[in-house]
């Protein structure tokens, strides 16, 4: 029985931690993944500040996963493998 995991292919991560090969190291890894402000994070803030959530409500998106982007790290040597943009 091959006990390998499935390899990713770039373009197919998404927001969770994915299976691939790092290009770096070269080794077998689960990515770690980091959450950045993005392109939505902004959208959003701004969409509901125009709404009239101005005091303070409009910076959840900032504070909240759901709308940044996500990167991709390989868990051994930290290289930047894959960003994945949510807008």
């Amino acid at each position: 029985m091959d006990s390998n995991p499935p390899v990713v292919v770039a373009g197919i991560f998404s927001s969770k931690p994915a299976s691939t090969i790092c290009p770096c190291c070269r080794q077998i890894i689960t990515t770690e993944v980091v959450y950045r402000v993005g392109s939505l994070t902004y959208v959003t803030c701004t969409a509901m500040c125009m709404m009239g959530c101005c005091l303070g409500c409009c910076l959840i998106p900032f504070m909240t996963s759901c709308c940044k982007d996500v990167d991709h790290y390989c868990p051994k040597c930290r290289y930047h493998i894959y960003r994945y943009k949510r807008l």
